[in-house]
């Protein structure tokens, strides 16, 4: 289905196996963000 929205990918790598609040501060919460606005 084609959309007219813009796409965003990550690119995310696991870091040593573990979720740590930087990643979340930077980087998840603002993907989170883009799924509204652009096909995710």
């Amino acid at each position: 289905m084609a959309s007219d929205r813009p796409r965003v990918l990550s690119g995310i790598q696991p870091t040593a196996g573990s979720f740590h609040l930087g990643n979340y501060l930077g980087a998840v919460r603002q993907w989170v963000a883009l799924q509204e606005t652009h096909d995710a």
